[in-house]
């Protein structure tokens, strides 16, 4: 007889080989002898087995530690419940955002404008790829890592994108239109962000959205269990 069952702490198989007859063994009770037969005394041992580990995993459903977070972009608050799931998803988006966000302010003439609008845009997929890959763990209920990854993006940083990509797009255009007409149009043009009208207020809310990006990234560390040396939110 094979008996398979799973619980919280994976698959337990046990089995037992006997022959045709039914295990019997011979017990005293009261100074008598009787033929108690075995079965019926497994089956209440598996019984209390799978209560006792039933009883265990709601003490530790209880026992999930709760976090107020607080998150930029004008989304207030979220009061997250610690889950393995949402730790999993939190670390795997900690790892990919605290290597793309700067640490210290991009002033201009520190790089390129467009490098970091094209930087800033490749968050979309990193988040995409890391929810699809963590399935739907990563959303239990509005007020988990999921959701507030896409509020994230929708409202902190499309914005903010769009805004910006349209006007230096528009910039870049210009500049190129200006070199061919002068130089011919098989050159390729040298686009000059130091000319660029609206470069000094672009750094400036650069600035304020790197600010709400690392108070994400410090959220994510902190319902992934990570300490961040110096850092509170």
């Amino acid at each position: 007889m094979i008996i398979i069952f799973n619980d919280m702490k994976g698959y337990y198989r046990f089995s037992w080989k006997y022959k045709m007859y039914r295990c019997r063994f011979v017990a005293r009770f009261h100074g008598t002898s009787g033929v108690i037969p075995l079965e019926p005394w497994l089956w209440l041992c598996f019984t209390l087995f799978l209560t006792r580990l039933s009883t265990v995993d709601s003490l530790m459903t209880l026992k999930l530690e709760s976090l107020n977070i607080n998150l930029p972009f004008g989304l207030g608050g979220a009061n997250i419940v610690v889950s393995k799931a949402q730790q999993n998803v939190a670390w795997a988006l900690y790892v990919e955002l605290a290597t793309r966000v700067a640490g210290v302010e991009l002033k201009p003439g520190m790089g390129s404008a467009r490098e970091a609008l094209n930087s800033l845009y490749s968050l979309f997929d990193t988040t995409r790829s890391v929810l699809r890959e963590q399935g739907p763990g990563a959303a239990e209920g509005p007020e988990s890592v999921g959701p507030i990854a896409i509020d994230i993006l929708n409202q902190g940083l499309r914005p903010f994108l769009v805004k910006w990509h349209t006007s230096l797009g528009s910039f870049e255009l210009r500049q190129a239109e200006e070199q061919r007409s002068r130089l011919g149009g098989e050159v390729t043009p040298v686009i000059d962000e130091s000319a660029w009208p609206e470069r000094d207020d672009f750094y400036r809310e650069l600035e304020e959205n790197r600010q709400g990006m690392l108070q994400y990234v410090q959220a994510l560390a902190r319902v992934a269990g990570i300490v961040i040396k110096g850092q509170s939110i």
